[in-house]
């Protein structure tokens, strides 16, 4: 496993769309290595971008930007601060802290209806495809100095954004950036992508996402297969052919497909599901981690009981979607038995969504019946 999938406590991304790690403290941390190891990561589970196709990034620390400031306000404090470049890498003074505008940014359209008016969205998202731009075109995405990753964190921000505006010009801006050498640009760039997922043009761009499914970096594989079950229609024979290939590679990688394949309608992965929904699976063999920390350190461990339940709720909101009765009654046996009340609850929730979502299946197919037979 590799460190990005290893620190799972620290995601980038949770659930639901529901912010959390929000620190009540107004130190803001400088911009490092470790943190940016800590900002942006990938856990071993990547349920989030399908459970609430919304991506929360966390906070480490709350912005020293100050609350009364406009989204306008925010945006032109990332443009007039240009930089400096060294290496063909704009760098960005520390006192200006345009990472942590173009955080706030983000945090903000998580509920944009509250901060920005409909008129004002497309201009907001030409002003942002045009800074993202110029970060393109400066290129040279090393790490090597805090400046950097600072630029660095500004554009992912950016990136997040972009896609929590939903407007369909900023489709093929971020389907460009899907082919950027940076793993963690192409990761969030996916992330804007299926923040989009409710926009026709988003949807039409799944076949950009496709090659990512094959990414060197594993953590990418995740958050595409992800991906292409948010935009693919469900039971697009393409994309669960794509995804299913995934259920042949590493554990991580495999859970994710196997979840993004019952969002797609597909059963090709309900035996890995089967596994997920087993509490001893997860207190036996699948507990087992082992992985390098950000920094070199190895780490071997099992999971902790809060990691097993996000894996086991994981499993139960997948398996959901699915109408399969061996699935249904190891939902049944959680409901009943499992000893954490999170997962007891869990499954209670995604019975009652199965039993929901048959009867509306039979009361559309009841006026065909009654005519047949009438």
């Amino acid at each position: 496993m590799s460190s990005q999938q290893g620190s799972s406590e620290n995601t980038a991304a949770v659930a639901d769309g529901h912010q959390t790690g929000v620190s009540d403290s107004n130190q803001v941390p400088p911009m490092t290595a470790t943190l940016m190891g800590r900002l942006f990561v990938v856990p071993a589970l990547v349920v989030c971008v399908l459970l609430g196709v919304a991506v929360v990034v966390v906070l480490f620390g709350s912005s020293s930007i100050e609350k009364p400031e406009t989204m306008q306000d925010l945006l032109s404090r990332i443009e007039v601060d240009t930089g400096d470049k060294a290496g063909g890498m704009l760098l960005f003074p520390a006192a200006k802290e345009t990472w942590q505008a173009a955080q706030e940014l983000a945090r903000r359209l998580e509920q944009k209806e509250k901060y920005l008016a409909p008129e004002d969205v497309e201009p907001l998202a030409r002003r942002i495809i045009t800074i993202l731009d110029e970060s393109r075109q400066a290129g040279g995405e090393g790490q090597g100095s805090r400046d950097q990753e600072r630029g660095h964190a500004r554009k992912l921000f950016l990136l997040t954004a972009l896609g929590r505006l939903e407007t369909p010009s900023a489709v093929e801006p971020l389907a460009g950036f899907l082919e950027d050498s940076d793993a963690k640009t192409r990761q969030f760039a996916l992330r804007a992508l299926a923040d989009m997922a409710s926009v026709p043009e988003a949807r039409k761009a799944v076949g950009k996402v496709y090659p990512l499914l094959n990414d060197p970096d594993p953590a990418v594989q995740i958050v595409a297969s992800l991906v292409v079950a948010a935009l693919a229609d469900r039971g697009d024979p393409i994309a669960i052919r794509g995804v299913a290939e995934k259920l042949e590679s590493d554990p991580e990688i495999r859970w994710n497909a196997a979840m993004a394949l019952a969002r797609l309608g597909s059963k090709r992965g309900k035996l890995v599901l089967m596994n997920m929904l087993d509490r001893p699976f997860w207190e036996g063999r699948g507990g087992e981690l082992d992985y390098e920390e950000t920094g070199g350190t190895r780490i071997r461990r099992r999971l902790t009981e809060a990691e097993i339940e996000a894996r086991l709720c994981a499993g139960i909101k997948s398996a959901a979607f699915l109408d399969d009765l061996d699935l249904r009654d190891l939902i049944v046996k959680l409901s009943r038995d499992d000893k954490s009340h999170v997962v007891r609850e869990a499954a209670r929730a995604a019975l009652e969504a199965m039993v929901k979502k048959s009867d509306e299946q039979a009361f559309e197919a009841a006026p065909d019946l009654l005519g047949r037979t009438g």
